[in-house]
C-alpha cells in the first residue's frame, strides 16, 4: 500500500492498484479524524422513481507517512463532478489534483496529487456536492413507506453496518478507523429526524426546508453511524439511571408500542446493572420501520435503534407468549449491542463471531433475569445442539477467519457464527465461573484505553482481569485452539477400573479426526460424586487422559460427562454405560438434569446415524422414557427422533408394529388429557399448554382414527382459549391418514366463517406435513382461498400457501396477488 500511495514506485494509478491484489482494506497509515456531513433526501414526490438524495462531505485526515495518493471508499451510485472535489493542506491551501480513478469492483476512489503530503501533516478532503439514488437492497440509505388512513407516507433510514457507509457518502469505510462525526440533515418541515446525538440547532431554509444540525459524536467507526427521517411521533420513558427513552412510530400506532417501550427500559436497566456501566448517552431513540435488509429485524448503533414494526407493534394481551418472546429477544439483542459492538467493538470482521456470540450469550442472561426462569434448556436446543449440527456439516468452517473483502464477510456470516459463538462464550462462563465472567466484562467495558478489538484481544483482556483468580487455564490458550479449528471433539470413554475412567478425544469429521482441543471435563456419577463446578473442571488437552474418581464406581453406577453442557462436544460411552443411563431415564429420569437428558437423546441419534451405536433397540429403549417426560423443550426435540425412526419403517410391513409401539409409548401422556369423556363441554387439559401440543400431535400421528376425532372435540370446547385452539389445529394436522386429511380440509372449508382466524394455521401446518402437501396442491388451486380481513391472518395465509410450492397457473396465486395489490393502497399499515 505504501509503495502505491507514496507515488514514486508506480507512476500509473492502475499499475499501483494491481500491486495490491485482492486486498480490500484501506491502508492503516492514512486515517480520518473528523467528518462533516450534510444530506438532503428528496422523498416527498409522488413518484418513487424520482426519489434521490444529495449531500456534501468534508473529511479531516492525517497520514503517518508521506503520500502522493489518497484512497477512500465511495459507493458505485455516488455521483459527483471532479470540479466539486478538493484537497487542502494544513494551511487550507488547495493541492492540485492530477487524476481521479474509481475502481468499481472495490468501490475505491484513488486521487493522485501533483505534490506530496508530508508525514503527520493534517489535510482535508472536500466534496462540495454529490448525489445518489436510494439503495434498492436497503444497504445504506433507503426509503420505506407505510399507509395511514389510505394515505401513503414515506420515511428513510441509513443502515451502514457492516460496510455500507460508502453507499451514503464517500468515507473510509473500514472499522479500524474511528472519527468524530457532525451531521446536518436537510428535510421538509413536515419531517423529523433521529440520529446518534441530540439536535443542537434547527434552522429554517427556503421553500419549506429545514436543516437539523446535530452535536458532534465521540470518536466512532463510520459503519456505526446512522440516522432516520420520518413523520413519526413518540412516547417516552426513563431508565433507572435517568436516561430518556423515546420510541418513535406513526402517531396512530403509538398505542401498540407501550409493551415494547417497557421492554427497552427493562433491557437497558439490566445491562447497566450487569456491566456496572452507565449507558454512554443521555438519550436512546428507538425508531420503527416497515423495511429492513433481508433477514434483519433490527439494527443498533450508539443512541439509536431501528427495529421492524412487526417487532415493536405488540398488543400485549393478544400476542401468543412464544411470539412475544421472539419480539422481546430482538429488543434484548439490539440493546446489548450498546455495550457489545459499540463499547466493545471490532477492529475488523475476523472478530464478528466474537461480538455476535457474546450478544447471544447475554440474551440468555437477560431472559433468565427478566422471566426468573432458567433458560439453559431452551438455549441448549436453539443454540448448542444447533451449533453442533451446523459444525458437523461438510460446509462448516473455523471461527477465526480473516475476511479480505466485503463478499468474504458475507460468505461466512452464517448460523455457525451465532450458535457456536454462543456456545464458546458459555464455555468461558462455565470454566471461569459466572461471577468471575461478569466481573471480567465489567472491568473490560469500563477500560477506556481499550480500542477496537481484534479476534484475540478480548481473550488477553479476560486473562489480565482474572489473573489473580487462580484459573486452571488461560482463556487466550483455550480460545486460540477452539476458534482456529473446524468442528468439535467427540469424547470416547472406557472404564478401566472401579475408580478410573479413560477419556479419549477425536475430531468429529475425517479431516479433523487427529485434532486435539483443550476440553473442559465435568461429570456426574450415580453414586453421588459430582464435579460440575468451575473450580473442579478437569482439562483434557492431550489425546487421552485417565480420570481418577474419589468414590468407587459399582457395576450399577452410571456416569455422565458434561452434565451442564459447559463444553461444546459430544460424548460416546461404552454400551454398558449407555444401558445404565437409559435404565435411569426409564426408572427416574429426574435423577439426570434436563439439559443432560436432551443431550443424551441428541448424542444417541447422532451416533446411531453414523453407525457408532449398534442396534435400533437402543433408540427404542431411550425414547420409551418419554412417557414420563414433562419438559416441553425435550418433547419438542423428540420429533427429530420420531422422524428418524419413522424413516426406518416407512413402506415396510413392520410399520404397523412401530406405530403400535409409538401409540403405547405416549399413551400415558395422552390420558393426562380427559379426551375420552363424551361431553366435550366438560373436557379439560391437565397437561400444561406448552406441553400438550407435542402430546396431541404424536397421539394423532401414531394413533388410530379415534384419536384424531377425540382431539377434534377440544376444538369445539367453548372454554378453550384461542391459544389452545391454535395448538389443537396444528395437532390435528399431524395425521398421516389421507381420509382424515380430506375430512379435515372439508370441515375447515365448509365452516370457513367459524374457523376463519385459524385458517392460515391450518394451511401452514398441512404444508409441513409431507403426506398432505402433495394431496393439497390440486385442492388449493381448485378451491376459493379464504382470505380474512385480519392483516396478520392475511400475511400468514400468503406464507402458508407459498409453502405448498404451487404451480404458476394456480388461480389461488393470482387471487392472492390481486388482493395484495388492492390492499397495499388501503388503510393497512402492516401490509
Amino acid at each position: 500500500f505504501f509503495n502505491c500511495l507514496e507515488g514514486t514506485h508506480y507512476s500509473n494509478s492502475r499499475q499501483c492498484l494491481k500491486s495490491i491484489n485482492k486486498w480490500d482494506r484501506l491502508p492503516y497509515f492514512v486515517r480520518p479524524t473528523k467528518y462533516r456531513i450534510t444530506l438532503q433526501p428528496f422523498i416527498h414526490y409522488h413518484n418513487e422513481a424520482d426519489f434521490y438524495f444529495r449531500g456534501s462531505v468534508t473529511i479531516e485526515c492525517v497520514s503517518e507517512k508521506p503520500i502522493k495518493r489518497v484512497m477512500f471508499h465511495a459507493g458505485k451510485n455516488i455521483n459527483f463532478k471532479q470540479s466539486k472535489l478538493k484537497i487542502t493542506n494544513s494551511n487550507s491551501r488547495p493541492i492540485t489534483i492530477r487524476s481521479v480513478l474509481y475502481i468499481s469492483s472495490r468501490k475505491w476512489l484513488l486521487i493522485t496529487l501533483e505534490e506530496t503530503l508530508q508525514a503527520n501533516e493534517p489535510f482535508t478532503v472536500h466534496l462540495r456536492r454529490f448525489s445518489s439514488k436510494f439503495e434498492k437492497k436497503k444497504n445504506g440509505f433507503y426509503f420505506f413507506h407505510y399507509t395511514i388512513n389510505k394515505i401513503k407516507r414515506y420515511g428513510a433510514n441509513v443502515l451502514h453496518s457492516p460496510f455500507y457507509a460508502k453507499n451514503v457518502f464517500p468515507c473510509f469505510d473500514d472499522p479500524q478507523f474511528e472519527s468524530e462525526i457532525q451531521l446536518n440533515i436537510i428535510h421538509k418541515e413536515q419531517f423529523v429526524s433521529q440520529s446518534i446525538m441530540d439536535i443542537k440547532e434547527t434552522k429554517e431554509l427556503e421553500d419549506g426546508w429545514l436543516v437539523s444540525m446535530y452535536e458532534w459524536t465521540p470518536a466512532m467507526q463510520v459503519y456505526q453511524f446512522t440516522f432516520s427521517i420520518n413523520k413519526f411521533s413518540y412516547i417516552t420513558d426513563y431508565s433507572k439511571r435517568g436516561h430518556l427513552i423515546k420510541l418513535w412510530a406513526p402517531e396512530e400506532k403509538l398505542k401498540l408500542c407501550k409493551f415494547s417501550l417497557k421492554t427497552v427500559r427493562k433491557s437497558l436497566d439490566f445491562y447497566e446493572e450487569y456491566f456496572n456501566s452507565t449507558y454512554a448517552f443521555d438519550k436512546l431513540d428507538v425508531v420503527t420501520t416497515s423495511k429492513m435488509p433481508p433477514y434483519e429485524t433490527g439494527s443498533s448503533t450508539y443512541g439509536l435503534l431501528i427495529i421492524m414494526d412487526s417487532i415493536l407493534f405488540i398488543e400485549e394481551d393478544k400476542v401468543l407468549p412464544r411470539y412475544k418472546q421472539i419480539y422481546v429477544n430482538t429488543i434484548h439483542h439490539e440493546i446489548a449491542h450498546q455495550w457489545i459492538g459499540n463499547v466493545l467493538r471490532m477492529e475488523w470482521f475476523d472478530a464478528l463471531w466474537m461480538i455476535e456470540g457474546l450478544v447471544g450469550f447475554m440474551e440468555q442472561k437477560i431472559r433468565t433475569h427478566v422471566t426468573q426462569y432458567n433458560h439453559k434448556l431452551a438455549t441448549a436446543l436453539t443454540q448448542t445442539l444447533t451449533g453442533l449440527f451446523a459444525d458437523d456439516q461438510v460446509s462448516n468452517h473455523r471461527m477465526a477467519i480473516y475476511p479480505y473483502s466485503a463478499k468474504h464477510v458475507e460468505k461466512f456470516f452464517d448460523d455457525l457464527i451465532f450458535t457456536k459463538g454462543f456456545s464458546l462464550f458459555k464455555m468461558i462462563d462455565g470454566v471461569v465461573g459466572e461471577h468471575n465472567f461478569q466481573y471480567a466484562m465489567q472491568q473490560i467495558v469500563k477500560d477506556e484505553t481499550i480500542g477496537p478489538l481484534s479476534a484475540n484481544d478480548l481473550w488477553h483482556h479476560i486473562d489480565r482481569v482474572l489473573k489473580h483468580k487462580d484459573l486452571k487455564i488461560s482463556i487466550d490458550f483455550l480460545m486460540r485452539h477452539w476458534q482456529s479449528k473446524r468442528g468439535f471433539p467427540v469424547i470416547n470413554t472406557k472404564v478401566i477400573s472401579r475408580r478410573s475412567i479413560e477419556i479419549t478425544q477425536y475430531g468429529n469429521q475425517p479431516d479433523n479426526r487427529e485434532f486435539t482441543w483443550p476440553v473442559p471435563i465435568t461429570y456426574l456419577v450415580k453414586n453421588g460424586e459430582e464435579k460440575t463446578d468451575f473450580r473442579s473442571v478437569i482439562w483434557l488437552k492431550e489425546r487421552s487422559k485417565l480420570i481418577e474418581m474419589e468414590k468407587v464406581i459399582s457395576d450399577d453406577d452410571w456416569f455422565l460427562l458434561n452434565p451442564d453442557q459447559i463444553g461444546f462436544y459430544r460424548v460416546n460411552y461404552e454400551l454398558s454405560n449407555w444401558i445404565l443411563l437409559i435404565h435411569q431415564l426409564r426408572s427416574n429420569h429426574n435423577a439426570i438434569p434436563p439439559i443432560a437428558r436432551l443431550q443424551i437423546l441428541d448424542d444417541i441419534i447422532e451416533f446411531y446415524s453414523k453407525g457408532q451405536i449398534l442396534g435400533a433397540q437402543t433408540i427404542f429403549d431411550v425414547i420409551s422414557y418419554l412417557e414420563n417426560e414433562t419438559e416441553y423443550t425435550i418433547w419438542k426435540y423428540s420429533k427429530t427422533i420420531f422422524d428418524l425412526l419413522k424413516s426406518f419403517f416407512d413402506m415396510r410391513p413392520s410399520y404397523k408394529y412401530f406405530k403400535a409401539f409409538m401409540n403405547k409409548m405416549i399413551g400415558k401422556l395422552l390420558y393426562q388429557i380427559d379426551w375420552m369423556k363424551s361431553d366435550y363441554r366438560t373436557l379439560t387439559i391437565h397437561a400444561p399448554l406448552y406441553l400438550y401440543g407435542s402430546i396431541l400431535c404424536n397421539g394423532v400421528r401414531f394413533g388410530d382414527k379415534s384419536n384424531w376425532f377425540n382431539v377434534l372435540k377440544f376444538l369445539h370446547n367453548p372454554k378453550a382459549s384461542f391459544d389452545q385452539k391454535l395448538v389443537i389445529v396444528k395437532s390435528l394436522s399431524c395425521t398421516e391418514d389421507p381420509e382424515i386429511i380430506e375430512t379435515y380440509w372439508n370441515m375447515m372449508l365448509t365452516n370457513s366463517t367459524k374457523y376463519k382466524n385459524l385458517y392460515s394455521t391450518l394451511l401452514g401446518s398441512l404444508a409441513k406435513n409431507v403426506h398432505a402437501r402433495s394431496t393439497f396442491v390440486n385442492r388449493i388451486c381448485s378451491e376459493k382461498v379464504n382470505i380474512t380481513k385480519n392483516p396478520f391472518e392475511f400475511a400468514a395465509t400468503i406464507s402458508a400457501i407459498s409453502a405448498f410450492d404451487l404451480p404458476n397457473d394456480c388461480p389461488a396465486l393470482n387471487q392472492l396477488m390481486a388482493i395484495r395489490m388492492k390492499r397495499s393502497t388501503g388503510d393497512n399499515f402492516r401490509n
